[in-house]
């Protein structure tokens, strides 16, 4: 036995490591087990467990050849290859027959290595970002054990016959291709529980589809489909559903057969309306519905009473209905580019709301009950007509995020600075008179980001002259960045270093 890097090591794998080393330049960090190997996002490295080297991440080593070295590493179970450009297919890796992982994504290959049908124990394979990967081989089935396959944003036009008897197949990643249709047998995968197929180009569905009875979650987003297909709405199982890009005008009476349904995405269709069967989707938590046609949000959406996420952002909305008060659950709220002119008070009523959006309105003013969203962290009013903000705002005692630029504000109430918990202020693109008399600098250990408009040659000299008269250790300055006007400039203020904030008001008041 040799010592890598603290764990023993058979002698035959530990050279070859070091091979590995020299070919790639670096040594491999050791994971403790497959599991936490699996989870590492970077640098994955190496598991050695009784001495053998199982797993083996050589992940964008910018290699050419797969390294013979990794060929004798006869008890690798998982093997990671992506973002490397081969020059050739590897056309040896069928030798590591122990092999349960084994991902070839973003690696430049054209065709589908034959020796890889020899990996009889392989349970994942990942094939993605392989743009002239066209076709999988007709006998993929000898891949009996596999349960992932992840084959999305290749060039893939069409599904063998083989791939409907991958009986195990849990999950199947198949979106970014050109599929224009699927195999009529499709319904075999009595295990599939993850159908991923968006971005292709997808018209119909077989009526097998219907007999998933495992299928949990369904992604047909961006597809080229002209009405819905009814076959879904009979897959009960269904948790999660994704149909967004779809060029439908309707949704069948049928999707309220789909009482397990907790999330539905039907953005950017050419939706009119929803259905009043939506309403037997007791258990939705998650609504998308922008970029529709709705003149006003559907009523029939109150009586989803579980609510969490509801998104009706760039829809033509100009109030919501009554029903709306039923959605006390909700959390998350998005109503970002429509045409409500009245902040609508019936949002009073969700008391639980924690993300509210409402840019890109025609909201004048902001009622005083304001601070009954007394969970609010964050609230986004940016290009509205707002000329004021009522002193009921400073009250928002779980605030973090607070974006109002862009309206017509001339001044702040004064006990703005108050709002110790706020994270991000975006104050921008208003009509000022006032501001400096209204400092919203404070002393707080949670970063504030002020975006303040045309005053980068003020606030070069505030940053120049606080430093000079104030021990500040903990002042951390950001380079400016711009957004769509190079006059804006966000500043970083941390904690100041034995500075209170009236201290620190009263340099920025003699400054000004």
């Amino acid at each position: 036995m040799s010592d890598y890097d603290g764990i023993p090591c058979d002698a035959h794998d530990y050279e070859l490591l070091k091979k590995l080393e020299e070919k790639t330049g670096k040594q491999f960090p050791v994971a403790d087990s497959l599991s936490q190997w699996q989870e590492a996002r970077f640098e994955k490295g190496v598991v050695i467990r009784d001495g053998k080297v199982i797993a083996l991440d050589l992940s964008y080593k910018a290699l050419r050849t797969l390294p013979e070295a990794v060929m004798e590493l006869t008890s690798l179970i998982a093997l990671d290859l992506k973002g490397n450009t081969f020059k050739n297919t590897p056309h040896n890796i069928g030798v590591l027959k122990c092999l349960k992982y084994l991902s070839l994504s973003n690696t430049g290959i054209k065709t589908f290595p034959r020796t890889l049908l020899e990996l009889v124990h392989l349970h994942e394979l990942e094939l993605s970002g392989n743009e002239q990967l066209q076709s999988l081989p007709k006998d993929i089935e000898l891949l009996a054990d596999l349960r992932i396959l992840n084959i999305s944003f290749c060039g893939i036009l069409s599904l063998p016959a083989g791939f409907v008897k991958l009986k195990n197949l849990t999950s199947f990643y198949g979106g970014g291709n050109k599929m224009t249709s699927l195999p009529e047998e499709i319904g075999d995968l009595e295990n599939l529980e993850h159908l991923d197929l968006k971005e292709n180009k997808l018209t119909m569905l077989p009526e097998s589809i219907s007999m998933l009875s495992h299928l949990r979650v369904l992604d047909l987003s961006q597809n080229n489909f002209s009405a819905f297909p009814q076959s879904v709405t009979k897959c009960g199982s269904l948790i999660k559903l994704g149909f967004a890009a779809n060029q439908v005008k309707n949704i069948p009476d049928s999707i309220g057969d789909l009482n397990n349904l907790e999330y539905l995405n039907v953005t950017d269709c050419e939706l009119l309306s929803l259905p009043d069967s939506i309403k037997r989707l007791e258990k939705l938590k998650e609504l998308y519905i922008s970029w529709n046609k709705f003149e006003d949000l559907p009523p029939i959406i109150g009586e989803l009473v579980h609510l969490v996420k509801l998104d009706a952002s760039n829809c033509f909305i100009s109030f919501l209905p009554p029903s709306f008060c039923n959605l006390t659950e909700l959390k998350h709220l998005n109503l970002l580019n429509n045409n409500l002119e009245i902040f609508p008070e019936i949002i009073f009523s969700l008391h639980h709301l924690e993300k509210l959006n409402m840019m890109s309105n025609h909201i004048v003013s902001l009622p005083e009950k304001i601070n009954s969203l007394s969970h609010l962290k964050e609230l986004n009013l940016e290009d509205n007509a707002l000329t004021e903000l009522p002193e009921s705002i400073c009250e928002l005692s779980e605030l973090k995020n607070l974006i109002l630029s862009y309206n017509k504000l001339r001044k702040v109430p004064p006990g703005f600075s108050n709002i110790d918990t706020l994270y991000t202020l975006e104050l921008d693109g208003n009509e000022w008179t006032d501001f400096y008399k209204n400092h919203i600098i404070r002393e707080t250990t949670a970063l504030t980001l002020m975006q303040l408009e045309r005053l980068n040659e003020f606030i070069s000299t505030l940053i120049e002259k606080i430093e000079q008269s104030q021990p500040l250790d903990d002042f951390d300055r950001a380079y400016p960045y711009y957004h769509d006007y190079k006059d804006i400039l966000t500043i970083k203020c941390r904690e100041y270093d034995n500075a209170t904030s009236k201290e620190v008001f009263s340099i920025l008041s003699s400054l000004a």
